[in-house]
């Protein structure tokens, strides 16, 4: 009997035991697929989230502070606040943070410095001066040159995104720097060689780039990641860096330093470099002052070629020509420097832009700058001061801003 029953029973579960479980089933079960699902995942999260944004390791630049990118798509994804753009190179950046951090007690670091988008300082008098409640934005980057700018005001130009007022800060090394590789530089890597997704993919090319680009940025977020956590151990327990270069000396130097919140060094608008940085910065124009006539005509180009865009869209122009210190400016052909000025001015005449020319005003000396090439605080403020003095003696230029309200 009992016999009868078990055969009725095996007789019963063998057509459930014969159903075999499907693909998705299979997969859906497996460690594997769901092992690689949470790498993609993770990867998924570090490219959005950018957790490292919050992280500074003295002495490096994580791949998550990527100063040139996050600057141009906050401008480009906000093109209504884009009330004013200054254009320049790291000289420009005395107009926005330098003179913040001096007179509006903005919070910066060495490093967050340089993604420092607002000039609260130049919004302010601009609305005590003119009565003009203009939202100042800045699009300068460090060693950037001509063509880079001229870069990024086409790409704002194409998506519709017009300024009403431009600032067109200029120094002579963007127009002559041959020490910069036009070709790959970080403006020109934004635009070009970035892709956000693969619906900019047109051809194999682009594909191609696509592929490198991604497992490029992979690979260095997760070096960032290495060294984040090496600069953590060596923090905790004491030990430099790098055993190389410690000379034999045990305990952390500041380079071992890892900090949350950007509260890793605070930037100080009017502290003076170093005599080594001085000299580095001493060097580096030395050769970026080495004059090359087909450079410099490519590079004036772009700069006229702006011109011309600016005031095609009826966009107020105020070209400004930034001082320098006179040990800088010494570095320079005499010759070459006068040709500069002589282009510029002419160019703003013919485009009708304004022309501000702070190199030849007296009230800046060596103790207005940093190592000679960039301001201080202190500087910046008196810049913008000046700026806004020789504005007030153009009547019609006022005039033409106010009615841009």
């Amino acid at each position: 009997m009992d016999q009868l029953v078990e055969n009725q029973i095996q007789t019963q579960i063998a057509p459930i035991q014969a159903i075999k479980p499907s693909l998705f089933q299979r997969i859906f079960r497996s460690n594997f697929v769901w092992f690689i699902a949470l790498l993609l995942l993770t990867e998924a999260f570090l490219y959005y989230c950018k957790p490292l944004k919050f992280v500074h390791v003295q002495g490096a630049m994580l791949k998550d502070h990527d100063h040139v990118g996050s600057k141009i798509s906050a401008v480009l994804a906000n093109p209504k606040s884009n009330d004013v753009l200054t254009f320049g190179d790291s000289t420009a950046n005395s107009l926005s943070c330098h003179a913040d951090v001096y007179t509006c007690k903005s919070r910066d670091t060495s490093e967050t410095r340089f993604v420092h988008l607002t000039s609260l300082y130049g919004q302010e008098i601009f609305k005590k001066e003119f009565g003009i409640p203009f939202t100042i934005q800045n699009l300068y980057f460090g060693g950037c040159l001509i063509s880079d700018q001229a870069l990024m005001l086409s790409k704002l130009l194409e998506r519709q995104s017009l300024p009403k007022v431009v600032f067109l800060t200029l120094v002579p090394r963007p127009f002559i720097d041959t020490t910069v590789e036009k070709k790959i530089s970080p403006v020109v890597c934004y635009f070009n060689t970035r892709h956000s997704g693969l619906e900019h993919v047109r051809d194999i090319k682009d594909l191609i780039e696509y592929v490198l680009n991604s497992t490029s940025n992979i690979y260095k977020t997760h070096s960032d990641y290495a060294t984040v956590l090496s600069s953590l151990a060596c923090s905790t327990f004491n030990k430099p860096i790098n055993a190389y270069v410690a000379s034999g000396k045990t305990g952390i130097t500041s380079k071992n330093k890892v900090s949350i919140f950007g509260k890793e060094v605070a930037f100080d608008p009017q502290a003076g470099a170093t005599k080594e940085e001085c000299e580095l910065e001493y060097n580096h124009y030395k050769k970026a002052y080495k004059f090359d006539q087909a450079t410099f005509d490519y590079q004036f180009s772009q700069h006229l070629n702006m011109l011309n865009s600016l005031k095609k869209k009826g966009i107020e122009t105020i070209v400004v020509q930034l001082p320098l210190d006179k040990t800088n400016l010494s570095l320079l052909d005499l010759k070459v420097l006068t040709m500069w000025k002589t282009s510029v001015s002419n160019a703003a005449r013919s485009t009708d832009a304004t022309m501000i020319d702070l190199q030849t005003d007296s009230r800046f000396d060596s103790s207005d700058f940093i190592d000679g090439i960039h301001l201080k605080g202190s500087g910046g403020v008196k810049a913008w001061q000046a700026i806004i003095e020789q504005m007030k003696k153009d009547l019609a230029l006022i005039t033409r801003l106010k009615s841009k309200m």
